[in-house]
């Protein structure tokens, strides 16, 4: 066994370590595969021959950059549930400012309530078409899951 396939045997075992060591969920399991990708990608590239640890270095920085992009695009995602979060919470008020003022004011106050809900979930739908019907729920039960929010006057 050469210098080269030591390195690439320990850049594996760094990619498919966690904190446990053993135990990988899915999300890591895919991570550590496009890492191994990667790291031969990047020992063809370079035509590491030398010292082991230097491949290994090579191989922990390349990691890190990967894992910082696989963050980079959760935090991402985090921003733009946030955002229809908002956008969501702003068209309820909207409808039921809308519904009080409206001919159906004698309505009761949950008609009302449950009115807005429907609408703007239909908004919500709407806004994330394209996504994951779970993500549409996921959203909408952010936006209305605390009821002092949206009291039903």
């Amino acid at each position: 066994m050469n210098i080269g396939q030591l390195a690439i045997d320990a850049a594996i075992r760094i990619a498919n370590a966690d904190d446990n060591g053993i135990k990988r969920d899915a999300r890591k399991a895919r991570l550590a595969i496009l890492l191994q990708k990667q790291f031969y990608r990047n020992l063809r590239q370079t035509r590491l021959t030398g010292d082991t640890s230097a491949a290994i270095t090579v191989a922990k920085n390349k990691q890190d950059t990967a894992r910082k992009t696989s963050k980079h695009a959760a935090t991402k995602k985090a921003i733009q549930k946030a955002y229809m979060v908002q956008r969501c919470r702003t068209r309820r008020k909207k409808l039921l400012r809308r519904l009080r003022n409206s001919k159906k004011r004698k309505a009761s106050a949950e008609d009302r309530s449950e009115t807005a809900n429907k609408r703007a979930k239909t908004f919500a739908a709407s806004y994330m078409d394209g996504h994951k019907e779970g993500d549409q729920n996921e959203v909408f039960h952010e936006v209305y899951e605390s009821e002092e929010e949206f009291p039903h006057t």
